[in-house]
């Protein structure tokens, strides 16, 4: 009796990401390092938007007069941002984010293991929109919206330099300090960060291109007004892109809250009913205002 031919297995893991997308986003993270010194000049202006791009997915949105006066005065009246999602893995359980922002009053201050100066209870705030944006982008489910770069590209940009910034604080070209660093991301939760988002063990690069696994989840950003955060001490790699404030920041200090454009309604509803007016606006006439900015307004 003839054998049948046995079906051929492959051991190869499916990749988490696209290379590409993070060589890209490293050429970016050298540029912002050159605009956080006040350095980008127009031959990498030009190189930066170039590469944005091609990664972009709102060419061809315009946006109305009115929404791009809205998104300027918002944009000008805020300093700080807080990225996050509707939805997050707590004790591995489902729970809902913004129903606890609202019922809590605003965002308040959780534990953080993971900056080298130790433990802190506080709210972590972006210097810059782009990148909290990336960081409530991984909490989408299913399709990306409408984006001036992905999320895996921004994540790639804005890590580089904080990895920079690490190697130099820390020396880590002495053996006993790469140790030292090395057993203090061992110890923190910085393993276990998809855990927010996803069940399935995913890198940190992976979050970000893959995004949430909990159905109906989506980004949120939050702006928040300059003066209103107490600072916390952090270590300079940390600073790079972030502050920590280590107090609770109540609806009157948040300039507006931003979810994608079907989501809007919803999520308007829900702070009128608590009693809150804060304008909810579309993450996408965000990212289309933000596709004619420099790239170094983009990153600093």
């Amino acid at each position: 009796m003839k054998k049948q031919p046995q079906e051929k297995t492959s051991n190869v893991i499916k990749p988490e990401f696209d290379n590409k997308k993070v060589y890209k986003g490293g050429i970016l993270g050298l540029m912002a390092l050159r605009a956080v010194k006040g350095k980008s000049g127009p031959l990498s202006e030009r190189v930066a938007k170039r590469i944005i791009a091609k990664d972009s997915t709102v060419a061809g949105r315009e946006l109305k007069s009115e929404t791009l006066a809205k998104v300027e005065a918002v944009s000008k009246q805020t300093k700080f941002w807080h990225g996050t999602g509707r939805y997050q893995y707590r004790d591995g359980k489902v729970v809902d984010v913004l129903k606890g922002i609202i019922d809590q009053g605003g965002l308040l201050p959780a534990r953080d293991d993971i900056d080298l100066v130790g433990a802190m209870n506080s709210v972590s705030l972006a210097r810059s929109r782009t990148y909290a944006r990336a960081y409530a982008d991984m909490h989408e489910n299913g399709q990306k919206g409408e984006r001036n770069g992905s999320a895996l590209l921004w994540s790639a940009t804005f890590i580089g330099p904080l990895a920079l910034k690490i190697a130099q604080e820390e020396k880590v070209w002495r053996s006993e300090s790469r140790q030292r660093v090395r057993e203090h991301f061992i110890a923190s939760s910085s393993a276990q960060w998809y855990r927010k988002v996803r069940q399935e063990p995913t890198g940190t690069l992976g979050i970000f291109a893959r995004g949430s696994d909990i159905e109906n989840n989506y980004p949120i950003l939050f702006g928040i007004k300059e003066g209103t955060a107490a600072p916390a001490r952090t270590s300079g790699s940390v600073s790079v892109h972030e502050v920590r404030s280590t107090e609770t920041i109540v609806f009157g200090d948040i300039t507006h809250i931003e979810v994608p454009e079907s989501r809007v309604s919803e999520t308007q509803a829900m702070l009128v009913e608590a009693g809150y007016e804060v304008p909810v606006m579309a993450i996408e006439d965000f990212e289309a205002f933000s596709a004619g900015q420099l790239f170094k307004d983009l990153v600093t």
